[in-house]
């Protein structure tokens, strides 16, 4: 069952008189979120906890903190991935999604290379291929 993620004008206004954006708001309903949850909880608190303090939007912090661009959890999220699943940096989603999905996997694979290289990550397999290369240079 999907998520409600539109909202009516009497719950704008409540989110409004809490102090929750209309983007906090979205972005709420987005990472699943009950409406009413949404509305009604305070934005979260500074770290020296004297006042509420308005955070930027829910996925840009997410971005910040696990260094991927908002619009990738964007697209995540549009695909139906979870919260926790959406704001993973790509070489975790990768790992936690299953290998057998990732378009490099199957890309390595019609290429000829093993099975133990094809799960390789991204930076790992491009380590590998650096070393391959330089071994064959030399044996030439």
């Amino acid at each position: 069952m999907k998520k409600k993620l539109n909202y009516t004008d009497y719950e704008r206004d409540v989110a409004k008189k809490n102090g929750i954006s209309q983007n906090i708001l979205t972005a709420r309903l987005c990472a699943g979120w009950d409406i009413e949850r949404a509305i009604t909880e305070p934005i979260c608190k500074s770290n020296k906890g004297k006042k509420y303090k308005k955070a930027p939007n829910i996925i840009d912090r997410a971005s910040l903190d696990n260094r991927i661009q908002a619009r990738l959890i964007y697209a995540r999220l549009a695909k139906g991935y979870k919260w926790d699943m959406a704001t993973l940096p790509h070489d975790e989603f990768i790992k936690k999604r299953g290998k057998k999905k990732d378009p490099s996997y199957l890309y390595r694979i019609k290429a000829g290379y093993s099975e133990e290289v094809a799960r390789m990550t991204h930076d790992d397999f491009m380590k590998w291929k650096r070393k391959e290369l330089t071994l064959t240079q030399k044996a030439v």
